[in-house]
């Protein structure tokens, strides 16, 4: 519940006081009293760097946005990322499915346009295989 993260940007309200309460917990942690919730703490008191570093590259942004999400916001993202993970194996090309028309958006491609449009492009592909001149020395 407090107002300031220790991965947030912006200048406490006092500094000093941010600054020596933080060492007092750090003196705890090596004393074994406590332990840090997250694994970057000291990093992200170091610096924005060093904190986006441990953090795999994440920026701190987007750690702060994930930090508000709701157990079913982190669910249905973890969803979302398995599904684009697994419509990207098949290299699905959105322009062979879709089209867009101003005033109405994104339109799907019928079927029957689909594979017309793929059977031209085998055959054009075919026709430039024919018309190469392959030479033998």
């Amino acid at each position: 519940g407090a107002r300031h993260h220790y991965y947030n940007t912006e200048t406490p309200s006092n500094m000093n006081r941010d600054e020596s309460e933080f060492l007092k917990v750090v003196r705890l942690v090596q004393y074994g009293v406590v332990q840090f919730g997250d694994p970057c703490v000291r990093e992200c008191h170091a610096s924005r760097e060093a904190c986006e570093s441990c953090w795999g590259g994440v920026s701190l942004e987007e750690l702060a946005t994930k930090e508000r999400w709701t157990a079913a916001m982190r669910d249905e993202n973890t969803r979302r990322e398995q599904n684009w993970s697994e419509f990207l194996k098949w290299d699905w090309k959105m322009d062979s499915q879709f089209t867009w028309e101003d005033g109405k958006g994104l339109i799907p491609i019928p079927m029957s346009k689909q594979i017309a449009d793929a059977k031209a492009k085998a055959k054009e592909r075919e026709k430039e295989k024919h018309n190469k001149v392959v030479t033998h020395e």
